[in-house]
């Protein structure tokens, strides 16, 4: 019996670091799909940085939940980690089907190599980042025809004339 728990606990351990490097992977495709802006830090130096601070599970969740908040920064997802280790657990705002919406299609790379050459942090994230320009789509509204729309479409443009008219007398 003993040598089987020891087997199924060090199972249990070399699990982990898999579960792990596949959730770090999963971290910088996200931040590579939705084009975070990142300040300039390269992803995997990022990702190096927060992982020691927080759980790699956390990480993910916040970058889902920065998505939903349409936060597209990485001070973001730092703002909500900190936030949710003041309060001592994760609380987030997404339902299952927005993750697996945001999710599903990522083009998922092995990012271990990364993480452990520190030299060529800043290199090969300016590559990637170059190499792959994902985007979203800009935004375009429906145009709205109602008497409502129209009303307050008229205030905003007079109140905009207005101030106009008032910066180009001074």
């Amino acid at each position: 019996m003993q040598a089987s728990s020891e087997s199924d606990s060090m199972d249990e351990e070399n699990s982990m670091p898999q579960s792990q490097d596949k959730t770090l992977n999963r971290i910088s495709a996200l931040l590579s799909r939705y084009g975070f802006d990142l300040n300039g830090v390269p992803i995997a130096q990022l990702i190096k940085e927060w992982s020691a601070d927080y759980s790699v599970y956390w990480i993910r969740l916040s970058i889902i939940e920065a998505l939903y908040q349409g936060r597209y920064k990485a001070i973001s997802i730092e703002q909500i980690l900190r936030l949710w280790q003041r309060r001592g657990q994760a609380t987030y705002h997404f339902s299952y089907d927005f993750e697996r919406l945001i999710t599903e299609k990522l083009v998922i790379n092995d990012l271990s190599k990364e993480l452990t050459e520190t030299q060529n942090f800043s290199e090969k994230s300016t590559d990637q980042q170059k190499k792959t320009d994902h985007s979203i789509p800009r935004f375009i509204p429906n145009l709205d025809s109602s008497q409502f729309y129209q009303k307050l479409r008229a205030v905003a443009y007079q109140k905009l004339t207005e101030e106009l008219e008032f910066l180009s007398t001074k």
